[in-house]
C-alpha cells in the first residue's frame, strides 16, 4: 500500500495516534494461510516495485529491505543454524546448548502439532516454528 501511494505521487507521513485494526487468525491453519499471503504479496511488491524501492534513498532502501526482505530468509537461517549446531555440537558447550534448545523446541512444536495439546510452552514452540518457518 505504501509503495502504491508513493508511486502515485502522494506522501506517506507518520501518525503517532493512528489506530489500525487487523483481524487475528483464530487457529493455526488460518495463521499459516495469512503468513503465506503476506509473504507472497511481499515478494510480488519487491519484484514489481524494485526500482521505486531503490530510488527512495539509502535510508528508505535499508528500512524496506530489513523489514520486508530479510524476514523471508528466516526459515533458511533456522535450518542453517540447526545444521551448524549439529556439526559443531562436539566442539564446544555453546554449540551443544544451542543444539539441545533447538531439538527441544522442535520436538515441542511437533508434539503440539500432532497432539493439539493446550500447554502454553508447547503452543509457544508450535507458534514460533510456524511463524518463522512459513516460507
Amino acid at each position: 500500500m505504501t509503495l502504491w501511494i508513493i508511486r502515485h505521487g502522494f506522501r506517506v507521513v507518520y501518525a503517532p495516534r493512528a489506530i489500525v485494526w487487523e483481524r487475528a487468525p483464530d487457529n493455526i491453519s488460518d495463521l499459516y494461510k495469512q503468513k503465506v499471503r503476506i509473504i507472497v504479496q511481499t515478494m510480488h511488491t519487491v519484484f514489481s516495485n524494485w526500482l521505486l524501492i531503490f530510488t527512495t534513498g539509502i535510508y528508505g532502501c535499508f528500512i524496506y529491505f530489513s523489514r520486508k526482505v530479510l524476514p523471508l530468509f528466516v526459515p533458511f537461517s533456522m535450518i542453517a543454524l540447526f545444521v551448524i549446531s549439529t556439526l559443531f555440537m562436539n566442539t564446544s558447550v555453546f554449540w551443544l546448548v544451542i543444539f539441545i534448545f533447538q531439538c527441544v523446541g522442535y520436538l515441542l512444536a511437533a508434539a503440539g502439532f500432532i497432539t493439539k495439546v493446550n500447554v502454553k510452552i508447547v503452543r509457544l514452540a508450535n507458534f514460533f516454528v510456524l511463524l518463522n518457518g512459513t516460507v
